[in-house]
């Protein structure tokens, strides 16, 4: 099955891809351990203004300030973990491209109407080839599951190319894959 970019090239302004590697774990352990424990200390301990032997206690005024822009920081950064990662040129190839079996409807606009809130990675495989990963939880059999869609990615010829789907993180058919791109250009078409 062959999907081609149509209605317009990459952005130009393109950066080197890495390998996605995301531990969100990791990150909501350090927001739920380490900032309460910066917080308490915070509010229960001196803060260093200078050099050691300059200590001044923050007033209250103060501490809530710091723990508001603090909280306003860890929050901010916690929403924009679901975004997009990855160079930002290929994600916006594909979920601007899209496929022969629906003309009418780009990627994205498919996966927006059918998946709700879809996470998209970019990355490149130990054998340099690029890709883009659509993550999200859909429907399946009247049961939630994680579902992940790959495209491979051309830059040279600004297209991309299905490459697999795992559900559950088990890989699928192609039958599967083409079922599920089926849904989702039905589901842009009644958006």
């Amino acid at each position: 099955m062959e999907m081609q970019l149509t209605g317009g090239e990459a952005p130009s302004a393109q950066k080197e891809s890495v390998t996605v590697f995301r531990k969100l774990w990791v990150v909501a352990a350090l927001c739920i351990f380490v900032y309460p424990l910066g917080i308490y200390l915070l509010w229960r301990k001196k803060i260093f203004r200078g050099s050691p032997n300059n200590i001044r206690e923050l007033s209250v005024k103060g501490k809530w300030l710091v723990t508001m822009i603090a909280t306003f920081l860890v929050a901010a950064r916690l929403l924009t973990l679901g975004g997009n990662t990855g160079d930002p040129a290929l994600i916006t190839l594909v979920s601007g491209g899209t496929l022969k079996s629906c003309p009418d409807h780009t990627v994205g606009e498919m996966a927006a109407s059918f998946m709700g809130s879809p996470q998209w990675e970019a990355g490149k495989g130990k054998d340099g080839t690029e890709f883009v990963n659509i993550n999200s939880s859909i429907l399946m059999g009247g049961k939630n599951v994680d579902a992940s869609l790959q495209f491979i990615v051309n830059k040279q010829e600004s297209s991309f190319s299905y490459r697999a789907l795992e559900i559950n993180g088990v890989p699928q058919i192609n039958l599967v894959a083409m079922g599920l791109m089926q849904k989702m250009c039905e589901a842009a078409k009644h958006r």
